[in-house]
C-alpha cells in the first residue's frame, strides 16, 4: 500500500481528494489529512508516509515553506506531489526547484491523480506539466552543455530519467543491472549539482540534453 497524507486548507477539498483516491484505487491509503504546513511537519516528526500531497495556498505555513522545510529536514525520505490551482510558469518552476517530485493541477481527474501518485512512488518525475520545465530555458544562453564531463551511458540514463523511466526499465534498455543504474543516478546528481531527480531534469532541459515533446 502507498501511504499518503493530504494537506489543503479547505476541508471539503481534503474530503473530496480522499474520496476520489479511495474510490479509484485499492493500493493507495490516506493516513493523514491536514489544513496547514505546521500540522504536516508535526505529523512527519513521528510518522513517515510514502508521499505528501501538498497544496500551495495554506494559512500559517504555506506549501512553499513547508516543502522547503521538508527537504531540509527529511531529504528524500518520501515523495512530495504538489496539487495546485496555479498555472503560472514561474510558480511551478519554483516548486520543482524547491524539491517537489511533481506538480498536478487541481482540475485533473481522479484517475490522473492516482496514476500520478503511483508514478512518483516508483521514483519517476511527474512531467505531465511541461509548462514548469519550459521556464528552465534561458533563451539567450541555451546551448548544449560541454559533454566532456558526461560519458555516453550517463547521458543516456539522464534522458531516460527525463522520460519517466525507473531504474529497472532503464536497466533493461541499457543492458545493465538496476543496482548499476542507481549508482549512475547518484553520480548524475553530483555532476548536475542537483539535490533530487527534479533538479536533474531541469538541468537536462536547460542544457539541451532533453527536450520535452510537443
Amino acid at each position: 500500500m502507498i501511504k499518503i497524507i493530504i494537506a489543503d486548507d479547505h476541508p471539503l477539498m481534503r474530503e473530496s481528494i480522499k474520496s476520489a483516491i479511495e474510490t479509484n484505487s485499492s493500493d493507495i491509503v490516506v493516513v493523514g489529512s491536514f489544513s496547514n504546513g505546521i500540522e504536516v511537519l508535526t505529523f512527519l516528526e513521528h510518522t513517515v508516509p510514502d508521499l505528501v500531497l501538498l497544496d500551495i495556498d495554506m494559512p500559517e505555513l504555506d506549501g512553499f515553506e513547508t516543502l522547503k522545510i521538508i527537504r531540509e529536514k527529511f531529504g528524500d525520505l518520501f515523495k512530495v506531489l504538489i496539487f495546485s490551482a496555479h498555472t503560472s510558469n514561474f510558480i511551478n518552476l519554483r516548486i520543482m526547484q524547491l524539491g517537489a517530485d511533481g506538480v498536478l493541477f487541481k482540475k485533473s481527474t481522479a484517475e490522473e491523480l492516482t496514476s500520478t501518485i503511483r508514478l512518483i512512488y516508483k521514483n519517476s518525475i511527474m512531467l505531465n506539466n511541461p509548462v514548469a520545465y519550459k521556464m528552465a530555458f534561458d533563451e539567450n544562453k541555451l546551448g548544449l552543455v560541454k559533454l566532456k564531463n558526461f560519458n555516453e551511458t550517463e547521458i543516456s540514463i539522464l534522458r531516460l530519467i527525463c522520460e519517466q523511466q525507473n531504474a529497472n526499465e532503464i536497466a533493461v534498455k541499457l543492458g545493465l543491472s538496476a543496482n548499476s543504474i542507481n549508482k549512475y543516478r547518484t553520480i548524475l546528481m553530483e555532476k548536475t549539482n542537483a539535490s533530487n531527480m527534479a533538479g536533474m531534469v531541469i538541468f537536462a532541459i536547460k542544457h539541451g540534453i532533453y527536450k520535452i515533446p510537443d
